[in-house]
């Protein structure tokens, strides 16, 4: 019998992270393109087909860890690289409807024209100075060589060899002293020299091997190393169906971290130069992660642009779901099923609101399903992370796999019994080093939870939990950017989902109201709990608010409200009056202390206007109730014009249908207290 979740469900071994240098043979088959694949595929065939001179040049895709960039380039390499026969069938599968049609077609018209090298490098490669970058280039194409069994070289190979033996005239005499079969093909330096130059195959591999017993290595130099790839495609040309090289980079960030990333960027840069020559059909692939870019100034992003397509590959949820799913296997299928239809039984609108934009809401429902007992908001909030911050150290897939806290957790009777589920305090734990070390970024909300975790946590684990959450939807939401969506928002309801079904659900209210009142979290306008760097306080705010609504000089009035800054003005002109010919003037009113003074405001401003201006009075209203007075005060006015009295002649009274909603009023009534009490206490980013 089942006593803890070890028993229902179990974590599958081994890395979630594709390798291309270690993939298994027919691995890239299991890969399923979706519309971002199928985009960064194009831009590749565009590129390759080499009839676009703009288009032809290399490639650099990047993507935080676990959003399957590195699958996607070896299913590409394999389109581009394998013999046609063994992509056929994929193809057929994947593209077999009409709507891809041209995709299929231009798969297969490149293919028959075109099949290109795959060259592999991963990471750093020990490189220490940028002069080593020719032997990794050159270790990696010579050992694609040997994979298809290629033996060749090119001139540049001879004239490195032929330099580095005159160069070392002792190293080489030595040599040929103690090489026998170097010295049957030629005994003397000046021989060797002589058939180098004649381009001697047969000497040349007698030299190299002579050289490889004797661990000497000739290192091309910067200026050379572009010159012999072109050289290594134009022999795959004349000897092989090889049209040229795709040299694949993956880990590439690690080269843009060390300090010599830069410069062997730079000198990549030269080389791709010369690859996106219309003439030749090599290209460079870069795999890395968006923080590569973060040593980058303007100048080097615009050469980097001209060189390469350089494209994004996101984490989707619904796809980052299905793989954090596939981490964990269900051995006791009935009891994890009865456990899983329990809590969605209670709960089932958190199924809806995360499968709400997938493509397959029913495939991301059972997904999210097979990820029980993790939490859904907690998932959804594991996959945030592996988009907007992930590293290849620390990912959203080590959440799962390699987490003492979840393997306690995953462990737990007395867990298990009360089928608790994993709630989005465990990532906080899980993430926290990362955010610590990651000031800029995340600063405030480290800040926050060291300043006040020792008083949270007397008030309960319900309140440390949600303190947790809600510092967690801060900080990803500070940093989304184009990423940005409404689900990472620090929102009362948000916070709400994130631990509905839980064992904090009846206490996280009560929490939230602790939060503002103790100034923990302060609940900015629209319900938001916002982290700032400092707290203002509540109970100023709370006077400050009933200020501003009880003043007549201030907000008492809707008027007030719209006449703040002039925003609703230059709304009025640029949208409803725009093509006016005759010259006009406008006013803004509401309800006043009474009528007669309304009236007076109104008929003040007309004689101060000029005589010949249409006189515009527009009247708005905080709800429906003022609404209805305002089109009555409207309505009498334009009566006594009827009845002979002048006051209100020429003036048109426009009376505005929506009010201004009394939620909305609240809310500009909350800002604007924030505002004012950030601004007395000289907290300048809460003021703007």
């Amino acid at each position: 019998m089942a006593t803890t979740y070890n028993d229902i469900i179990k974590k599958r071994p081994g890395r979630a992270a594709y390798s291309i240098e270690e993939e298994k043979e027919g691995q890239w088959e299991s890969f399923i393109p979706n519309e971002q694949f199928n985009t960064v595929l194009k831009t590749v065939l565009r590129s390759v087909r080499g009839n676009d001179i703009d288009a032809h040049k290399s490639f650099w895709i990047n993507g935080t860890y676990g959003t399957g960039k590195t699958h996607a380039v070896a299913v590409i390499t394999h389109l581009l690289c394998d013999q046609v026969e063994k992509i056929q069938s994929w193809v057929n599968y994947e593209y077999k409807d009409d709507k891809f049609k041209v995709i299929r077609e231009a798969i297969f018209s490149i293919r028959q024209s075109k099949r290109l090298l795959p060259v592999k490098i991963e990471g750093l490669c020990d490189m220490s100075h940028v002069s080593d970058l020719p032997l990794v280039l050159q270790t990696a194409v010579v050992k694609a060589l040997n994979e298809q069994d290629l033996d060749f070289a090119v001139d540049t190979d001879f004239d490195e060899l032929i330099s580095h033996i005159m160069n070392n005239e002792v190293i080489w005499d030595n040599l040929i002293d103690r090489n026998t079969a170097l010295k049957s093909v030629a005994s003397t330096r000046d021989k060797l020299i002589s058939k180098l130059m004649g381009k001697d195959m047969g000497t040349y591999q007698k030299a190299k091997e002579a050289q490889r017993a004797a661990n000497l290595a000739i290192v091309f130099n910067t200026d050379n190393i572009g010159q012999w790839l072109i050289e290594v495609q134009e022999k795959l040309r004349a000897c092989t169906e090889y049209k040229g090289l795709l040299i694949l980079w993956d880990e590439f960030t690690d080269v843009m971290d060390d300090s010599i990333g830069v410069p062997v960027l730079k000198a990549l840069q030269t080389i791709a130069h010369k690859f996106a020559n219309e003439e030749n059909d090599s290209f460079f692939f870069l795999i890395s992660h968006p923080s590569a870019f973060n040593k980058l100034g303007n100048e080097e992003t615009k050469q980097t642009d001209g060189r390469y397509h350089r494209m994004k590959y996101n984490m989707e949820p619904v796809s980052a779901f299905k793989i954090m799913s596939r981490k964990l296997e269900i051995v006791d299928v009935a009891r994890h099923q009865s456990m899983c239809d329990y809590f969605y039984g209670a709960n089932s609108q958190l199924l809806d609101l995360y499968t709400a934009t997938s493509n397959d809401p029913q495939e991301t429902r059972k997904d999210l399903q097979n990820l029980f007992p993790i939490h859904p908001s907690t998932a959804n909030l594991a996959t945030h992370y592996a988009t907007v911050v992930g590293s290849s150290s620390r990912s959203v897939f080590e959440f799962i796999g390699q987490n003492e806290a979840m393997e306690e957790f995953l462990a737990s009777e007395d867990a298990f019994a009360k089928r608790e589920t994993v709630t989005a305090d465990y990532l906080w734990d899980f993430v926290l080093k990362v955010f610590q070390e990651d000031v800029y970024n995340y600063g405030a909300v480290t800040e926050r939870y060291n300043n006040y975790r020792s008083h949270i946590e007397s008030r309960g684990t319900a309140a440390l939990a949600v303190f947790k959450g809600v510092l967690l939807l801060n900080a990803f939401n500070n940093i989304s950017g184009e990423n940005n969506n409404d689900l990472v928002t620090p929102s009362e309801d948000n916070i709400i989902n994130l631990f509905l079904g839980t064992q904090y659900e009846s206490e996280v209210e009560d929490v939230l109201k602790m939060f503002n009142e103790d100034g923990v979290i302060q609940r900015a306008p629209g319900g938001l709990y916002s982290v700032q760097f400092t707290a203002l306080p509540s109970l100023e705010i709370e006077e400050l608010k009933q200020q501003l609504k009880n003043d007549s000089s201030k907000f008492l009035y809707i008027s007030k409200v719209l006449q703040f800054a002039d925003t609703a003005a230059n709304f009025f002109k640029a949208k409803c009056v725009q093509k006016t010919n005759r010259a006009y003037t406008f006013n803004i009113y509401s309800e006043a202390t009474n009528d007669s003074l309304l009236k007076d405001s109104i008929k003040r401003a007309k004689r101060e206007a000029n005589p010949s201006d249409l006189f515009l009075a527009l009247m708005y209203s905080k709800n429906n109730a003022e609404v209805a007075h305002l089109r009555q005060v409207a309505d009498e006015a334009s009566k006594t014009v009827l009845n002979g009295e002048k006051d209100f002649a020429d003036i048109i009274f426009i009376v505005f249908d929506s009010p201004f909603g009394d939620k909305e009023y609240e809310r500009f009534i909350e800002y604007m207290a924030n505002y004012t009490a950030a601004q007395s206490h000289g907290f300048h980013d809460q003021v703007n």
